[in-house]
């Protein structure tokens, strides 16, 4: 028997929670790296976030998100295109991209979101989180 599908905002917690978790890594990358490089640590970005040019309002809704929290997002999503539009496809050394600025924008991006992200924290994985909404 297949168990029922969660409901949406149930799933855009989920996602809110895996997009801290993402931030922090981005944060940490220089000085604890994870077990895969900068190319899987980018690519995870569009696991989480699906924006095309024309919706990104529509990106990070209410309530999961506030209207602070989705702008640093937002903030974040333009510095992630950056850093890819100036890097190879396939980045050979993580070190090369530490360099740029664009590496420097990005990570201070997620820096800045993930402290407003922080103050109502991560969501119930498994219910409607409405004492946070």
């Amino acid at each position: 028997m297949q168990e029922p599908s969660p409901p949406k905002q149930v799933v855009e917690q989920r996602i809110r929670n895996r997009l801290i978790e993402y931030l922090e890594m981005v944060v940490s990358y220089q000085t604890s790296p994870p077990f895969f490089g900068l190319n899987e640590a980018l690519m995870q970005w569009e696991d989480w976030v699906h924006c095309q040019p024309m919706e990104v309002a529509s990106c990070f809704p209410a309530p999961t998100y506030t209207d602070a929290e989705a702008s640093h997002l937002l903030a974040v999503h333009g510095a992630w295109e950056k850093l890819c539009n100036c890097t190879p496809r396939i980045i050979i050394r993580d070190a090369d991209v530490f360099p740029l600025p664009e590496w420097e924008s990005f990570v201070s991006a997620s820096a800045a979101a993930l402290r407003v992200l922080q103050q109502r924290g991560k969501f119930s994985e498994d219910d409607v989180d409405s004492n946070r909404l």
